[in-house]
């Protein structure tokens, strides 16, 4: 008798595994994923953070490390990005230095503090942290010293100077569409006349046929033309 193929779930880092399936399924458990995720690690049960009396069991069962027997949170094996990178087959990222004085505090532990008055005259006070930043709290200045950074920083053609193509990830939509419409704003002031306003392009589910922008991205082939070449003049995918 042969023994079972073993259980293969897609993209286990999405959680939310029910782990009845494997015990309904004979066979092995193989759970292949890029970013593991630890969803009890730093949980206080005490402070959950929600008023909902279940996350702790939300958390549970979300946990990776825990759905395939992992209950110390390290994997079974592991390749870490410094091993892509020693044995050749990965390249290491290049850290640019961005920071403005309002991402420097909403990274900190202590949070940007905003001082107000209120209605009825109040001084009151208001602290976001680094995940509400283009969610609770709008900075277009720090959204346009991102782009005016990507611009100064990014790999150009040796011959053209024309800036490389590029994939830029935003924290929403509606924060994707500011930072097209700003690249594309720069680009015009630097190369007047050669983009129609496509040299950034939204491509998110809200944006029609977004998969096929892609799939034209990585053909060289997505929307116009710039005048001193012939091929796509779109650079940037946010």
């Amino acid at each position: 008798m042969q023994p079972p193929p073993p259980q293969v779930p897609r993209r286990s880092h999405d959680g939310g595994i029910d782990v009845s399936l494997f015990d309904y399924f004979i066979g092995w458990k193989l759970g292949l994923t890029a970013t593991p995720r630890d969803y009890l690690r730093r949980f206080d049960s005490s402070k959950p953070g929600t008023r909902d009396p279940r996350e702790a069991e939300r958390r549970l069962l979300l946990d990776t490390y825990r759905t395939f027997g992992c209950e110390n949170s390290q994997p079974t094996f592991r390749y870490s990005l410094l091993d892509g990178v020693k044995e050749g087959y990965l390249i290491n990222p290049t850290v640019v230095d961005a920071r403005t004085g309002i991402t420097t505090q909403l990274l900190s532990d202590e949070g940007f503090v905003v001082s107000f008055t209120d209605d009825t005259g109040e001084d009151q006070e208001q602290v976001f942290k680094q995940r509400e930043f283009e969610k609770r709290f709008f900075a277009d200045a720090t959204n346009q010293l991102f782009c005016k950074t990507f611009l100064e920083n990014t790999l150009r053609d040796p011959v053209s100077g024309e800036i490389g193509k590029s994939i830029i990830f935003a924290v929403s939509q509606n924060h994707a569409a500011k930072l097209a419409q700003i690249l594309n704003q720069m680009a015009d002031r630097m190369y007047p006349g050669k983009y129609q306003s496509d040299f950034a392009v939204q491509v998110t589910s809200q944006i029609p046929d977004a998969q096929q922008f892609t799939v034209n991205f990585s053909n060289n082939n997505l929307l116009g033309s710039p005048s001193w070449r012939g091929d796509a003049s779109a650079r940037a995918l946010a």
